[in-house]
């Protein structure tokens, strides 16, 4: 057996000096935010205040740091607070510190992701719910000095539901342009400040106090942050790159990267008059570090796939036809579960769902090579191709795709790996 991992320990200054800011944080630390907002208790009235018009009353899921990924090859995208309403309406609320100048397209791919996420459970595009992306910023976002900002997209000339909603709340603004319920939250977001005669405002105050009492929150805090910084500097190769990339100084990036180091109790770095490098322990850290990192994103994303997968049975299929085979067969099994479904083109993005828990059950179009992995033939499949009767393939009962080589084809492009192979040869 190995030995046991070492916690790494602070020393007593330290852990005073990180306890100080974290004391003396508002909600406008992005982490002290998720961390307080992920409780129904101080979510619910927040949407209520930002959305009166939905007539929020329940929030029924609420899920932190959820991980959203289309396929294998596309980007990953976490949102930092999930949460569904009684009516089915979806919400992200994100916490954004430093202005990076794209929030419109953040905004944008939250709601790609999120629209995905709903087509996943065999949801049809008619019956998309309407999804709000809110950001509280510490910034005017579109430069308009408008505290209250929000863009918007109809589901329907008859449908009063928007389909797209972007809300961005300045919470600095100087001149309050909003309800005085919504700005008690803002002051008290910035500042601290508390609305002696708004009850909930009173009630967000504990919830602070309490997220700032918690020691397990408060050590994670410092021992990701350092991680993550040592994993900007890496990528940055620069202090002052690294520390604006994070959006802090740089003697706070300097100041951390000595903690790191008198916690591993080697040097991690090389310095010299005008510059500074990782050394071999440095670049062995970082290694490391973006493992941890990985490891934690990877059981954020594990379990909650777990939670989806105690309530839904997903199916994934290289084509069409199994879907449809099978799914009627999975509702009479299962008849208390959602059953969803996807199609993907590669088995490679089929066995990957499958090893990571995305689907519960998988179609291919070749036999997997993993011995660990049950499978039996289940069925053949042709696909027939039509062309005019004058056209020189007419005369044939069956052609190869060598011979459909420079031949322009017009095909449906939810076909699975047919698509790919059609396209391919």
């Amino acid at each position: 057996m190995g030995k046991p991992r070492r916690k790494r320990r602070y020393t007593a200054a330290e852990k005073a000096a990180a306890l100080q800011k974290f004391e003396q944080a508002t909600l406008s630390n992005d982490y002290l935010f998720f961390r307080v907002m992920q409780q129904k208790a101080a979510l619910l009235p927040t949407l209520q205040r930002v959305l009166p018009e939905l007539g929020i009353v329940k929030i029924c899921q609420v899920v932190v740091q959820r991980y959203l990924k289309a396929t294998w090859q596309s980007k990953e995208l976490k949102l930092d607070i999930f949460a569904e309403d009684q009516a089915g309406n979806q919400f992200n609320v994100e916490m954004q510190v430093a202005n990076e100048h794209n929030l419109i397209q953040r905004s944008l791919a939250y709601f790609a992701g999120m629209v995905n996420n709903q087509l996943d459970q065999g949801v049809k595009y008619r019956d998309l719910k309407p999804i709000y992306v809110i950001f509280f910023t510490r910034f005017d976002p579109p430069g308009y000095q408008h505290q209250f900002e929000r863009c918007r997209i109809m589901a329907g000339e008859h449908q009063p539901d928007r389909l797209l909603n972007f809300i961005y709340l300045d919470v600095t603004a100087p001149i309050a342009q909003v309800n005085p319920a919504l700005q008690h939250l803002c002051e008290f977001i910035e500042t601290g400040k508390v609305a002696p005669n708004d009850p909930f405002i009173l009630k967000l105050e504990q919830m602070q106090a309490k997220a700032k009492m918690n020691s397990e929150w408060r050590d994670i805090m410092i021992e990701i942050y350092l991680l993550e910084q040592l994993c900007a500097f890496e990528e940055c190769a620069t202090l002052s790159r690294a520390a604006q990339m994070l959006h802090i100084s740089q003697p706070a990036l300097t100041h951390s990267m000595q903690k790191l180091e008198e916690q591993m109790g080697v040097s991690l770095f090389e310095r010299t008059k005008n510059r500074i490098t990782l050394n071999e322990n440095g670049k062995l850290t970082a290694q490391y570090a973006r493992r941890i990192l990985a490891m934690e994103n990877d059981m954020i994303e594990r379990v909650q796939l777990f939670d989806k997968s105690q309530r839904t049975i997903t199916l994934g299929s290289c084509a069409p036809v199994p879907i449809s085979d099978i799914t009627p067969l999975l509702t009479t099994l299962f008849p208390q579960r959602r059953i969803a479904f996807e199609i993907r083109n590669h088995d490679e993005e089929l066995l990957e769902g499958l090893y990571k828990g995305n689907y519960q059950l998988v179609v291919l179009h070749e036999p997997p090579q993993d011995s660990a992995v049950f499978s039996f033939a289940y069925r053949t499949e042709q696909i027939f191709l039509m062309v005019p009767k004058q056209h020189p393939l007419a005369v044939h009962d069956s052609v190869s795709l060598q011979q459909l080589d420079g031949q322009n084809l017009l095909l449906y492009t939810k076909i699975g790996f047919w698509y790919e192979m059609c396209k391919e040869r």
